[in-house]
């Protein structure tokens, strides 16, 4: 809890634009090496094992990592190039938990079983390589940069199809009891 408390903190102290750009730097990057230490009191590796939590703590590591990735790129502005860094964290982090959030809910509430199958991980499939190439691809290649994001949207988009083609069924129908 102590640790959850300090990375708000920090990420709270970032939002001051008149602090020098090298503490800003270090409160992103101790605000996510904060969040890590503390996902790892949550015992991920047992988590894995059922995946509709793994993919959770997946992306609370994203989260993290994006965090340190924000940090890095206020002080190596390269990183900061194509917005790599707050796509890294809406698309991928925010995006995964979001979408992590949705399928619970709706499989919960439609008195389903809370078990993924293979076309659920597709759905995070199609969001992880959509973040992916939006994030990495316009850093190493940037002459395909605008492609890049063609591709993202692309894949971002199939997963959100693929949710909407296995909810809406189930959403529309009384739920089981």
């Amino acid at each position: 809890k102590v640790l959850f408390n300090i990375s708000i903190l920090s990420l709270v102290l970032t939002s001051f634009s008149s602090l020098p750009n090298w503490l800003h730097s270090s409160l992103y990057i101790f605000a996510g090496l904060a969040c890590l230490i503390q996902q790892s009191f949550w015992r991920p590796y047992l988590a894995m094992k059922k995946m509709i939590i793994g993919l959770l703590h997946l992306s609370y590591f994203l989260f993290s990592f994006s965090l340190m990735f924000l940090g890095l790129s206020s002080l190596f502005k390269n990183l900061a190039s194509f917005q790599s860094d707050i796509h890294l964290l809406l698309t991928g982090a925010v995006s995964i938990i979001g979408m992590n959030m949705m399928i619970r809910a709706s499989l919960g509430h439609t008195g389903n079983k809370l078990h993924f199958t293979p076309f659920l991980y597709s759905i995070f499939i199609c969001l992880i390589i959509g973040a992916l190439l939006r994030t990495f691809i316009p850093l190493f290649f940037p002459t395909i940069a605008i492609a890049s994001y063609h591709y993202s949207m692309g894949f971002w988009t199939l997963g959100y199809i693929f949710y909407l083609i296995k909810f809406v069924p189930l959403v529309i129908k009384a739920r089981k009891e």
